[in-house]
Order: structure tokens, then sequence, then C-alpha cells
């Protein structure tokens, strides 16, 4: 798809920084509401995915360092332009006080296979994830990372990032007893086997998520997909790239939908606290 003399960003792809800009136009309003009032971090590839890149989380302006923001499309395609390919958000809101952590206003259980589990193992742990949300009442969206798995993602009232995070723990822990064979809440690598890890921490303060129809910086240009439970089954999450979606006719839908009250959702479905769950639950192999 590159032409011209404009530089190759995805050699084996075939796509340059023309192409990535013009998909980035096409997505540019969904990705610009996923960023909009949170501190972006940015990894730009200037010379394109074959070469180094970096992660960038501050700007100049105005002689002061500040946050990087995205708060329209012309921010947007102006950092895409300056070669960055990835656009990674919070969970939540930036804080008015630099002094006082941002409560989370998304809560997320990231879905990632332990190889040699692959995508079916993903679907099936979704399943068993979606279920359970749908049994506590979570209103849920969900997304492909852009990579190997999935995004289960909730809209939340403001939440501290630790109360999300143990509120999430809770699930995740509740998920692996009911598919023990499929699920592991195992943070080493080593220990979890053929299983698929839910990663509960990623609800911790600081951390980021890859923005939804975000261009993740791997061959073939793969992106952050929105899909449906239904959908997940015959989905190629590889085959969702910069260059298919260009010649795709319409985009699936992102919506954020109304926010819940985590952890009063938990308690009322009889979710038992973090700390009950880790003292009935198998421990975690030591070493």
């Amino acid at each position: 798809m590159s032409g011209g003399g404009d530089r190759v960003w995805f050699p084996a792809a075939g796509l340059s920084r023309a192409d990535v800009l013009r998909y980035y136009e096409r997505v540019a309003d969904s990705v610009v509401r996923a960023c909009q009032g949170r501190a972006v971090t940015l990894v730009r590839y200037p010379r394109g995915v074959a070469h180094a890149g970096f992660f960038q989380k501050y700007q100049e302006r105005a002689g002061r360092r500040q946050p990087i923001r995205i708060e329209e499309p012309a921010d947007l395609l102006r950092w895409v332009g300056l070669g960055a390919i990835e656009f990674h958000v919070p969970l939540g809101q930036a804080s008015a006080d630099a002094h006082r952590p941002a409560e989370h206003d998304w809560a997320v259980m990231d879905l990632d296979p332990n190889p040699p589990a692959g995508w079916a193992h993903v679907v099936n742990a979704a399943r068993v994830v979606a279920t359970l949300f749908r049994y506590v009442g979570l209103p849920m969206q969900i997304k492909t990372s852009g990579r190997r798995g999935v995004h289960v993602m909730v809209p939340i009232e403001p939440t501290r990032a630790v109360e999300a995070t143990l509120a999430m723990e809770r699930l995740a822990r509740v998920a692996g007893v009911l598919w023990p064979e499929g699920i592991t809440v195992t943070r080493r690598v080593s220990d979890r086997g053929p299983r698929v890890y839910l990663d509960y921490l990623q609800n911790g303060a600081h951390r980021t998520m890859a923005a939804v129809y975000g261009v993740r910086a791997i061959e073939p240009a793969p992106v952050s997909w929105p899909t449906t439970l239904t959908a997940l089954p015959t989905l190629d999450p590889h085959a969702v790239t910069v260059a298919t979606v260009l010649r795709r006719r319409q985009l699936p839908a992102w919506e954020r939908g109304s926010a819940i009250d985590l952890g009063r959702a938990l308690d009322r479905a009889g979710i038992p606290p973090a700390v009950d769950l880790r003292r009935v639950v198998q421990p975690e192999p030591t070493h």
C-alpha cells in the first residue's frame, strides 16, 4: 500500500507512514474519545518498526514539561506524523491535583494466554469471564489487545485504583475456580502452564492499556479491535490489521455505556472479598 518516497513503517506488511496516517484519520474520532482527559503514553517509531522505538509520556509546552494529551483529531494525527504508532491510556481521567492519584472510571480483565495456549483458550476464558460478569450484573465491552489476548472492559463509577484492583482480583479468582484447567491468576509465568492468565493487576495505579482501535507496533500492524463474545470464536485477531481495516466499509462501535458501582455490585452478588478468596483458593506454587 505504500507509495512514493514515504518512509516504510511496517516492511513485512508493506505499510508506509502515509498508510498509518490514513488509518488513524479514519478512526480518529474513536481513538480521541478513548484518550480525552487522560495522560497518554506514546510509543514512537520514527524510522518504522524494524528499528528501535521509545516511550514518551511528556512534552514541552509553554516552557513546561506536561503530560501528553490527545483532545482532538489534530493532536492524534500530529503525533502519528512524528512517529507515534501506539497510544496507551490509563483507566482514569487525569487528576487536577498532581499530588492526588486519579480515580479509575474503567476496570479491565486482561486475558493473556500462556503458550501453548492459543486463541481457542482465550475464547473459552472470555466466555467464563463474561458469564461471571453477567451474573454480577457488570456491563462489558470487549476488544482484542492487538497482540495475543483480549481486554474485557467495565465502565465504573470513579474508584480508587487499589479498590478496583481488589475487586477485579475477586472476579479473577472466582473465574479460576470455575475453570481451573484453563484459567490461572498465578503471577509466575513458569507456573501458569498452558492456561489463560487473568491479569487483574492491570487495574493498578499508573498502568495503561492500548487504546481501542490503536495500532500495535509489530508486524503485520494489528489493531486493538472492538468485538463481541459472539464474534470471538470466528475472529482472527492477527488478521485485523491497518490494511484490512482500511478496506472495511464500516467500523464496529465502541460505546462506553453506563457506569456501575463495582464494589457494591460484587457485594450484592455475594462475591467474597479478595483476602477471603486467597485463603480458600489453592495458593500459588512456591519455590
